[in-house]
């Protein structure tokens, strides 16, 4: 195997590697600001519940689609190990981008409606609709 295929490699895996350190990070920050919220507005006693679900639920919508990002970037850049990894004897010309018929396999709502965001967008759902009802 040439020297440029291993670092090809090399450079894809520490891609996909970041992008999952990304998506870590995103469900992190997701519950530390819905930790944050919840006392922040525990001390200003707002009685109307259906401004709590708003100002819960916005926010969880929008790591659920940044999170979900992170995650198609990452399945996209598997393909292209994939491809890269097809021919270990060929030469690589070192490109990170991801070619059309990868893009067109892997869709972006195939990642928002994965299980794993599904299981964490609907336990950070039901956990919020516990808090505000009790």
């Amino acid at each position: 195997m040439e020297k440029s295929k291993l670092k090809h490699i090399d450079i894809v895996q520490s891609t996909i590697t970041r992008l999952a350190k990304n998506s870590f990070l995103i469900k992190g920050w997701t519950i530390t600001l819905l930790t944050g919220l919840l006392v922040f507005l525990s001390k200003h006693g707002i009685t109307d519940k259906f401004v709590y679900y708003i100002i819960f639920l916005l926010p969880i919508g929008i790591f659920w689609i940044l999170d979900s990002y992170y995650l198609w970037q990452e399945r996209l850049f598997r393909g292209l190990y994939d491809r890269i990894t097809d021919d270990l004897n060929g030469e690589s010309d070192l490109k990170m981008k991801i070619p059309i018929d990868i893009k067109d396999k892997i869709r972006f709502r195939s990642a928002l409606f994965s299980i794993s965001e599904i299981i964490y967008l609907l336990l950070a759902v039901v956990s919020v609709i516990i808090v505000i009802a009790w």
